[in-house]
């Protein structure tokens, strides 16, 4: 009788798949970096101004005047422009002008186009007048008539509320027309205007119109020290019992940073 025992033939043993031999790659040329779009920078630029006379014997007078600016410029599409003013004079001991002003100004500028919208408001503070202080906010259209590298010429209209703290409750409608001038004459003298009327609309006649004309004459390249002679006047059709006419000439120590 024959073994039932069953026989199971050997399990042949599993080999592994070779695993391939990893290649290098060959190097690669270095490519050149892909062009992205620049995002324009906003760059700051400051200028302060400072200036004093004096006279004594028969008469005691002493004036001084100093001035602030502060320019961001974003190219082809902003600037902002702030001012301020500070003038102090005494004769004899007693003040005759203490005057502070501050103006600020928002353009914005269309690409490719020569006119722009502006935003504009002012603060001046005046202890010779019939209020305290007097505050504008407007707003408005410009247009670059001259825009060149050593000129440029542009002109503003718009309208907007001012307001005499102190004085007048109400505010009042103004509108704005001015122009900006500046001419390089050379590389250190340079020639720069700017007139600015705000004729009353509420239909009183009332106006104002404040004036500057200034030419700078660099000194000194290198720590951008310059001389500025000028003028200006500030009119005032409602001054009340003070003169219409706040003009002045002056001499001034111009530092650029």
């Amino acid at each position: 009788m024959a073994d039932p025992t069953l026989v199971v033939p050997a399990r042949e043993s599993a080999t592994p798949p070779a695993v391939p031999e990893r290649q290098e790659l060959p190097p690669q040329p270095d490519l050149p970096p892909v062009d992205a779009e620049q995002k324009p920078q906003a760059t700051w630029r400051g200028q302060l101004s400072f200036g004093i006379t004096g006279t004594g014997g028969n008469s005691d007078l002493l004036e001084f005047r100093t001035t602030g600016k502060a320019t961001r410029t974003l190219p082809k599409r902003e600037i902002l422009a702030l001012n301020w003013t500070y003038r102090l004079t005494e004769d004899e001991g007693d003040r005759r002008i203490n005057r502070f002003n501050f103006t600020g100004r928002q353009d914005w500028l269309v690409p490719d186009e020569p006119w722009t919208f502006f935003l504009r408001n002012s603060v001046e503070l005046n202890e010779f007048k019939h209020w305290d202080a007097r505050v504008q906010l407007g707003a408005g259209l410009g247009w670059r008539f001259i825009e060149t590298e050593r000129t440029a010429l542009t002109g503003r209209l718009g309208a907007a509320g001012t307001r005499d703290i102190g004085g007048e409750t109400r505010i009042r409608p103004e509108a704005i027309v001015s122009l900006d001038f500046h001419h390089d004459l050379s590389d250190r003298h340079r020639l720069t205007a700017q007139i600015e009327a705000f004729p009353a609309l509420d239909g009183d006649g009332e106006y104002r119109v404040n004036s500057e004309v200034a030419w700078d004459i660099l000194l000194d390249p290198d720590s951008k020290i310059s001389l500025r002679l000028g003028a200006e006047d500030r009119y005032d059709s409602d001054a009340g019992d003070a003169d219409h006419h706040d003009y002045s000439y002056f001499a001034t120590l111009v530092i650029d940073f």
